[in-house]
């Protein structure tokens, strides 16, 4: 893909011949990334975890525009690229999930801003004006939460600032002449009232036109999307002792699913030609993979004495629509239907003790609620095959719905969910210098979780569907 970038933020340009030089002459000055592992800010160099922190200058200059250019960067962390931008599949070491429906959930925990994002189509949030990601390997159940077993990506935003700043920048490419992609984005900011009041605004704008070509003439061509996401952000400090931050997102995406390939010939006697490449033969003109997302973050901070109390409200909403073709042909055959809602609410109140002493603790409480609807369609149309020879293909056997209706030769599964999630959790987590070189580190977490379902499931055969 050739791209032709434009930007409007200073950006520095490291030759090949001068690249090693540099490198060397740097070693003893590497930029120190401030994190929150181990929900405190210290240096990501003094942190006893294994931590990759990724800065958001360094992301934006060098021009990684989504979550997969970034963390495919990062080591023991995989990104599945097919959905990527709605419903991104994480794994760390080798360990992940591949449910990428609403109500799936991961080994890896998603946090944006110290807030859990349980929905898999929460995730996808178009990556910019970021401060920092921090990947944290291996088991984070302590500070936080479950469904840490494999690790935590902790994707922080810029906050606002007491100085007038911002940035602009873009890309513009073409996809091997097949179309045009490109995105713009852009941020500025400052003090409404000197270290008072503050606010942020950040935005990004993304277009792919659709480079897979359809060879059906019933059919559309494939691959492309558009996105549009905001962010405002206030930063309130009436006080040394107290200052909070208010920060509300809003992304809507809509694009086209992945397209995957037959192989060898499928139930309806397709095959595809040689050579197909990248382009499809697929009738289906209603794919859909659209979402809208949602959210609302509060966190405060009071320090009263040199103990320090942390209060992370948040409401987050997810709205999505997603059509696929998995019969993968010309053929109006077979296709899914997984549209779902899902709201959540989440707050976690922390104190924390001083960090210039020896012992040093964080005590914690978590509260978590989620509620999800969702309507899935799975249409097997047309399906060739005799119901009275037992070693034919048969949908009927598949979900047990013997004897086949007289002249059908459709079914349709029909399900529909109403899920609640609740869960509670009370934490500690306390370390020790038993010398200036020797720390040693401890913490529990007890967790009650609660989850409830109301599970509607209808098979019926119809006559031609589709």
């Amino acid at each position: 893909m050739k791209k032709l970038p434009f930007r409007l933020s200073p950006m520095v340009v490291l030759l090949c011949g001068t690249m090693f030089s540099t490198q060397v002459h740097a070693q003893d000055q590497l930029d120190e990334i401030v994190v929150t592992a181990q929900k405190r800010s210290e240096s990501s160099q003094k942190v006893p975890l294994s931590i990759t922190a990724l800065s958001g200058d360094s992301i934006r200059d060098l021009g990684w525009s989504s979550i997969s250019d970034a963390l495919t960067q990062v080591p023991n962390v995989q990104l599945d690229p097919s959905n990527a931008r709605t419903s991104p599949q994480f794994r760390i070491r080798g360990v992940g999930s591949e449910d990428f429906n609403v109500a799936g959930q991961s080994p890896v925990g998603v946090y944006i801003n110290e807030v859990y994002i349980n929905n898999n189509r929460g995730r996808g949030a178009a990556l910019y004006d970021l401060d920092r990601i921090e990947v944290l390997r291996g088991p984070q159940g302590t500070l936080w939460g479950k469904n840490t077993t494999a690790g935590a990506i902790h994707f922080v935003t810029k906050r606002p600032s007491w100085d007038t700043e911002g940035y602009a920048l873009g890309s513009i490419g073409s996809i091997d002449g097949r179309g045009y992609t490109g995105y713009i984005e852009g941020a500025v900011g400052g003090a409404l009232k000197d270290d008072v009041l503050a606010v942020r605004f950040a935005t990004k704008v993304e277009r792919t036109d659709n480079w897979i070509k359809n060879e059906n003439p019933n059919g559309e061509d494939l691959g492309g999307f558009h996105s549009e996401s905001g962010r405002l952000s206030l930063l309130w400090k009436p006080s040394s002792q107290f200052d909070a931050t208010l920060i509300g997102t809003y992304t809507n995406f809509s694009g086209e699913p992945g397209v995957s390939h037959n192989v060898g010939t499928d139930i309806y006697g397709y095959s595809e030609r040689p050579g197909i490449g990248y382009d499809t033969n697929l009738n289906s003109t209603t794919f859909t993979n659209r979402s809208k997302v949602y959210n609302l973050t509060l966190s405060a901070e009071w320090r009263p004495s040199d103990w320090t109390v942390n209060s992370i409200s948040a409401f987050n909403r997810v709205r999505s629509r997603f059509r696929t073709d998995d019969d993968l042909g010309p053929v109006e055959g077979i296709y899914w239907q997984p549209p779902g809602n899902a709201d959540q609410y989440s707050q976690e109140v922390r104190l924390s003790s001083p960090v210039d002493r020896p012992l040093r603790g964080i005590f914690g409480a978590y509260f978590f609620a989620e509620n999800l609807d969702s309507d899935y369609d799975l249409n097997f149309s047309r399906v060739p095959f005799d119901p009275s020879d037992p070693t034919g293909f048969s949908v009927a056997d598949i979900f047990g719905k013997q004897p086949l209706v007289p002249g059908a030769d459709s079914l349709v599964v029909k399900s529909t969910e109403d899920r609640k999630r609740r869960s509670y959790a009370l934490f500690a987590s306390g370390e020790y210098d038993i010398t200036p070189s020797l720390t040693l580190s401890g913490g529990v977490r007890w967790t009650w979780d609660k989850e409830s379902i109301d599970l509607d499931l209808l098979h019926y055969w119809v006559k031609g569907f589709g």
